[in-house]
């Protein structure tokens, strides 16, 4: 029995990784958080929309349903951010303006060699923002979590972000 139970688990899991879209790898750290394919958190993204208020972004939704509340490889620490002081809205401004779009923060990461917040835009662009600038880490969020997890190298953000980006890495000079 023990034996076709690890025949038969190791497939699953490998048949689940391959299904999720993720790498082995990032598919290793977010199931040892907690996540599995099927999570669905919908009382999490209330509490999201309750600490942005107007700022909320819908396209926010999916990532926070299912990855919402998660420590992913203490590099990644997905709970509601709330912007209360007139820095965390000069942060929203400087990051709409930037990427031309609306922003959103989903979480804080270590990424960027210090804290540094995960911001996800209505396009469903993935930036890493600290206070001395922004870096695009991904289109998607199994781009992102590849660059924010395991320090892959960014992916190229498009063209029409990519100038206002390398202008708003050192944005406080």
């Amino acid at each position: 029995m023990r034996i076709l139970e690890m025949i038969f688990g190791g497939r699953r899991d490998r048949l689940e990784q391959e299904s999720s879209g993720f790498s082995v790898r990032v598919w290793k750290a977010l199931r040892e958080a907690g996540w599995n394919k099927s999570r669905d958190m919908a009382e999490i993204e209330r509490d999201y929309q309750a600490a942005l208020g107007e700022r909320w972004l819908p396209v926010a939704a999916s990532f926070v349903r299912r990855f919402g509340r998660l420590s992913i490889a203490h590099l990644l620490w997905t709970e509601p951010i709330q912007p209360t002081d007139l820095s965390s809205i000069a942060l929203f401004e400087k990051a709409q303006a930037v990427v031309g779009a609306k922003c959103c923060p989903l979480a804080a990461s270590n990424y960027m060699g210090d804290s540094c917040l995960l911001w996800i835009d209505e396009h469903g662009r993935f930036y890493a923002i600290d206070d001395e600038g922004m870096v695009f880490v991904g289109d998607c969020v199994e781009s992102a979590f590849e660059v924010l997890l395991f320090g892959a190298k960014p992916p190229l953000p498009p063209s029409q972000i990519k100038d206002a980006l390398e202008r708003a890495y050192e944005w406080d000079k």
